[in-house]
């Protein structure tokens, strides 16, 4: 690690940068020091692994130990690492790092799917178990702090009893399997309330009970947990069920059919949270990533929504990715090629800022105040190569451009809603 910190300038920033604010990263790295190897492989550093690769590697390491639990851990931490230094040390687009982060999590997934499987048989055959992934996770957009949304749901596969507390079981088993922190580090948080009902509803599910739910108007069903559905993608488990299950999310985060009451109900909720945000002197002091306006949620919030009107007439639109669906949108006359430009721009230089952000204070808030230590931090993770104060006007002028101009985007589309 020391010979490391004198080979190269590059090198030596990007490790005093996960040391000095990754802590996930920084245990990785004290732990397995030899994994900087992969520093001088730039070859290797430039390239991006596919989900059929991510899940391959990913079984090749764990399987070979006894302890999956442990072997996962072990596994994540070095990949976090790779993709850490990969950011760092080359030239690649945010969006290809937080793919890389999402398709992690997913192999992950799919492998701790099959141990849990393996520990509730000869139960678990008679259950189709799938996981659908939500939010980043569903987006393949996921950054180095972000936990997983997922629906879990199930098909009875048999006539044998019991099949719904198996698949609760199977949830429950899968929540601890991948969250748990132990000593060999921790796993990829899975985050299952947005299922129906919430909180107060089954952690596992089946069919009909998503399709009641879906489809009965006496149900809590809302326009918020429409929008949420656009970014569901199967993740893991029986893949039937999933195929089921994408079917009805897609025909209610895609109907024929618009209402006009789902528009306001749309413009009331984010005006409310635009409002409370207002409401604690936010708006003109803070740096806020993901809700201060032409941020990452006007973005996402504006690709959504054209998804969601006009995805049954325009299929293109119903991918989960925020910039699929953007450029899906121009494709469909939804956007102007100047508008799709601005978005891409803004929300390719925010996920850029977000990645910087998080390797250089793990965990740390979103907003961060304008002028604060924080805020020069942030400055200097994003603009490592500038003098501070240099890097600080450089991110004041380039925040206030990337936001202003998307958020006139966002509020055309909002009006027009």
């Amino acid at each position: 690690l020391l010979r490391a910190l004198g080979e190269s300038d590059r090198l030596s920033e990007a490790i005093w940068t996960i040391l000095g604010g990754a802590q996930t990263l920084s245990e990785t790295l004290i732990r397995y020091p030899q994994l900087l190897d992969l520093a001088a492989n730039r070859t290797l550093l430039a390239q991006s692994k596919t989900a059929d690769q991510a899940r391959a590697d990913c079984r090749a390491y764990c399987l070979t130990f006894r302890d999956r639990k442990a072997a996962l851990r072990r596994w994540r931490g070095r990949e976090m690492l790779r993709i850490g230094l990969r950011d760092l040390l080359t030239d690649v687009s945010p969006h290809e790092i937080t793919a890389e982060i999402a398709l992690l999590a997913g192999a992950c997934l799919d492998l701790a799917c099959d141990e849990v499987r393996a520990q509730l048989w000869p139960a678990s055959s008679g259950v189709g178990f799938s996981v659908l992934a939500l939010g980043k996770f569903g987006g393949v957009e996921m950054h180095y702090g972000s936990d997983c949304d997922v629906l879990f749901a199930f098909t009875a596969l048999g006539s044998a009893p019991g099949q719904s507390t198996v698949a609760t079981q199977w949830a429950e088993a899968l929540l601890s399997f991948m969250g748990e922190r132990t000593a060999d580090g921790s796993g990829f948080e899975l985050d299952a309330r947005l299922r129906p009902y919430g909180g107060s509803g089954a952690i596992a599910a089946p069919l009909e009970a998503f399709r009641e739910y879906f489809e009965n108007p006496k149900s809590s069903f809302s326009s918020w947990e429409r929008q949420a559905l656009t970014r569901a993608r199967f993740a893991a488990g029986d893949g039937v069920t999933g195929a089921r299950l994408m079917a009805l999310t897609r025909a209610v985060a895609f109907p024929d059919v618009w209402q006009p009451e789902w528009s306001d109900e749309l413009r009331h909720i984010k005006g409310r949270v635009e409002r409370e945000r207002a409401a604690k002197g936010a708006a003109t002091v803070d740096y806020d990533l993901k809700l201060g306006p032409g941020g990452l949620a006007d973005i996402e919030w504006t690709a959504q929504w054209l998804a969601m009107k006009h995805g049954a007439q325009h299929h293109e639109l119903q991918t989960p990715n925020t910039l699929r669906q953007l450029k899906a949108a121009h494709t469909a006359g939804l956007l102007s090629s100047e508008e799709l430009q601005v978005l891409d721009d803004a929300y390719t230089w925010l996920r850029r800022a977000e990645l910087r952000w998080q390797i250089a204070r793990e965990g740390g808030t979103s907003v961060v105040k304008r002028g604060s230590n924080d805020a020069i931090l942030w400055a200097r993770a994003v603009f490592p190569a500038l003098p501070i104060d240099e890097a600080q006007a450089k991110f004041e002028n380039e925040w206030q451009v990337h936001t202003g101009t998307a958020r006139a985007v966002f509020e055309r589309v909002r009006d027009e809603l």
